[in-house]
């Protein structure tokens, strides 16, 4: 690599007073630093390629360490540092969270050997925690009759709860290892062959299976009465895999819920599957005005739109199959153009935007995906941390480029904690600071600096400020992902666990489930007990989808 040492000090603002110098200078500078990137990267694939060829030749040779794409760490923490401090980790008493199940009271057995003047001080409270896993197998004695005459024989019924002589508390743990733990179908059997339980691996598949349509149906009331009750859905995406297939697994979630959904792609139609809650009959798609103003905005030509208006306009909603149907009927090749996207979207939309048969988000936070663009209803908006990491990943090598960034990343995090203030602030003081605070964006982004990579990125932060700057006008929003994010980690531990699922009905098992897991950690509820309550078929405890429901109500229950 190149030797900068001696360029470091350069700083065209104090090299020189003559300005068409100076820009001659900042060009320079910018082309070196541009180079010695390139030149960084190019080493990087030289040595990568290098390895793979002697792999291919011995056999032998392993692939360098990826060189993180980072600045110089001392940048962000400086610049983004809180100035409310860090906060305070102090553990607190812990006895008076934990739940007690049963109380023993313990006194001396022989008090003959205490002195004559001693009496009764008070009683000491010692919590021992403990967890009792045994095995239960149950010989149930079942009285059969028999009927000569009729030749029929009748016998006592085995309790509901019991799944091929499997009783529910077994049902329940098996569940609870594998969706709560994350414990995969094969230690599961080695943990029942361990504690004496004679059970094939296939009957522990069938167990696993065996309340899917319950915990889908459940997995689509949480997302109903949490689209509904919430102001704000949280949304990202993440590979997922069945049976070698690449899918994608949409998570929609907000402070109370979280759903997840496997789809086939991450395309604007799999999103609003999503959205709906996978409907049974599949995405309806509609001719309406607003399907008309979407057509118009996803530019598709006059002609095809005259088109579509004669062949759909009137005409009540469609499956996707009746749409594709009627299209190649009517419009050969037009399913094959490179159009035919933008008018799936474009009908989806209007009959997503228009129906009353599932809640619509109305406001909608994400990445800078395209896919999530124009699904909301009145307004979408972008994470302030997706942001700022193409920021994170610049790599100044000149110590006059690495201080601009650093003062930048300075006003950037500044003006991040003004939006935080903002929200904490009263009305009217907020109406007051939306016109400031919009003015202070347009000076931040539009700065013109001396680092041309820079420069850049803030220009296109600059584009995305109606959707950064929501907050303004919707104070509740949050101003980050995180929500979405951490709810992706989940799936992606499972897939670091188990990689795929076999079937659909697994993949949508395990959603339905991890959706039943996730809402009940935010609501406070035990999973384990919910999903014992559920398989067992005993229904004692309060559905997730009402206890999201009335966390959103305006004078909620407490949890």
């Amino acid at each position: 690599m190149m030797k900068l040492d001696a360029i470091q000090h350069i700083e065209p603002s104090k090299l020189t007073t003559d300005p068409a110098l100076r820009q001659v200078i900042t060009v320079l500078l910018n082309i070196i630093e541009e180079q010695a990137s390139r030149i960084t990267e190019l080493e990087h694939k030289n040595e990568e390629l290098a390895s793979e060829l002697k792999r291919l030749k011995t056999g032998q040779g392993n692939l360098p360490k990826a060189k993180p794409k980072v600045p110089d760490q001392s940048l962000r923490p400086k610049a983004g540092k809180s100035k409310k401090g860090t906060k305070n980790h102090k553990k607190g008493p812990k006895n008076k969270n934990i739940p007690i199940d049963r109380i023993v009271t313990l006194d001396l057995k022989d008090k003959s050997q205490l002195p004559a003047d001693t009496k009764f001080s008070c009683w000491r409270e010692v919590i021992a925690q403990n967890v009792v896993f045994k095995r239960d197998n149950v010989k149930y004695r079942v009285a059969v009759y028999y009927s000569p005459s009729s030749r029929r024989t009748w016998s006592a019924p085995l309790p509901e709860a019991y799944c091929g002589e499997f009783g529910a508390e077994l049902q329940a743990f098996l569940q609870t290892l594998r969706h709560v733990c994350d414990v995969t179908e094969g230690s599961l059997h080695k943990l029942m062959e361990s504690v004496g339980v004679k059970i094939a691996s296939g009957t522990i598949n069938n167990i696993l299976l065996s309340n899917s349509e319950m915990m889908q149906q459940e997995q689509r009331q949480i997302l109903r009465a949490g689209i509904a009750g919430s102001p704000y859905a949280n949304v990202d995406g993440t590979k997922s895999f069945e049976k070698g297939k690449r899918l994608s697994t949409q998570i929609i979630c907000a402070a109370y819920f979280s759903a997840y959904y496997t789809m086939p792609s991450k395309s604007r139609l799999d999103i609003l599957n999503a959205l709906q809650g996978r409907p049974e009959g599949g995405l309806c798609f509609v001719y309406n005005e607003a399907t008309a103003g979407w057509l118009k905005y996803f530019k598709v030509s006059r002609k095809h739109r005259k088109l579509l208006e004669k062949l759909f306009c009137n005409m009540p909603p469609f499956p996707l199959d009746g749409f594709i149907e009627q299209l190649d009927r009517h419009a050969p090749g037009l399913v094959d153009s490179t159009a035919f996207e933008r008018i799936a979207g474009s009908f989806a939309l209007g009959h997503y935007h228009t129906q009353n048969d599932f809640p619509v988000v109305q406001l909608l936070m994400s990445d800078g995906g395209k896919e999530y663009g124009q699904v909301a209803q009145l307004a979408r908006s972008l994470c302030w941390l997706h942001d700022e990491r193409p920021y994170r990943l610049l790599n100044p090598r000149l110590a006059t480029h690495r201080k601009i960034l650093e003062g930048f990343l300075g006003q950037y995090w500044e003006f991040y904690r003004q939006l935080l203030d903002f929200k904490e602030h009263p009305p009217d003081q907020q109406k007051s600071q939306k016109t400031l605070l919009s003015e202070q964006f347009d000076k931040i982004f539009t700065q013109s600096t001396a680092y041309f990579d820079l420069n850049k990125l803030v220009q296109k932060t600059f584009a995305k400020k109606e959707q950064l700057l929501q907050v303004l006008h919707y104070p509740f929003l949050p101003l980050h992902n995180n929500a979405a994010e951490l709810a992706v980690r989940r799936k992606v531990r499972k897939r670091d666990i188990s990689l795929h699922t076999m079937s659909e009905r697994g993949t949508r098992t395990q959603d339905a489930y991890m959706t039943v897991v996730h809402t009940a950690v935010k609501l406070g509820v035990s999973a384990c007990d919910y999903i014992a309550d559920r398989v067992s078929r005993r229904f004692n405890m309060t559905p997730l989808a009402k206890l999201v429901a009335q966390a959103y109500s305006p004078d909620p229950i407490p949890l």
